[in-house]
């Protein structure tokens, strides 16, 4: 059976994984966790032209920023496993490092949690999670948990 999800539902539900860090929530050398929040504006999707099936890849790239501020760009691909149900990667890259996240999100849902994998720079021991939610077709808002 192949069960399509509409491009605009696919797209918008996408922008899930991958938000930035702005120098002030950044991981501080200790091991205590890290709550913060930033938005998403997707500024491009590319999907397979038949439609979502299992199998598809689907990839977005989006500009992220804490509080109106610009502090980074993000970038993700996932793979449609069965449904709705994806499984995603993306990294989101900043002037302090990069940030990895990876997760299975179901992108009819306007609200996922994916797992906080790793980085680079200010970000290379980070673990945690990141929830999201959807505000607007292109936009998004994600409150990281960040620990070490």
């Amino acid at each position: 059976m192949n069960r399509r999800v509409p491009s605009a539902v696919a797209a918008t539900a996408a922008v899930v994984l991958f938000g930035a860090v702005s120098g002030s929530a950044a991981v501080d050398g200790s091991n205590r966790a890290t709550t913060f929040s930033v938005v998403q504006t997707t500024t491009s999707t590319h999907l397979p032209p038949g439609g979502l099936s299992p199998g598809s890849t689907f990839t977005f790239t989006a500009d992220v920023s804490v509080k109106r501020r610009p502090v980074g760009t993000s970038q993700a691909a996932c793979v449609i496993v069965v449904g709705t149900s994806a499984q995603c990667q993306g990294t989101t890259i900043t002037a302090r490092g990069q940030i990895q996240a990876q997760g299975t999100i179901d992108i009819a849902n306007p609200s996922n949690t994916v797992a906080i994998v790793g980085g680079t720079g200010a970000y290379k021991s980070a673990r945690g999670f990141i929830t999201r939610r959807q505000r607007t077709a292109a936009t998004t808002e994600e409150t990281y948990h960040v620990g070490r």
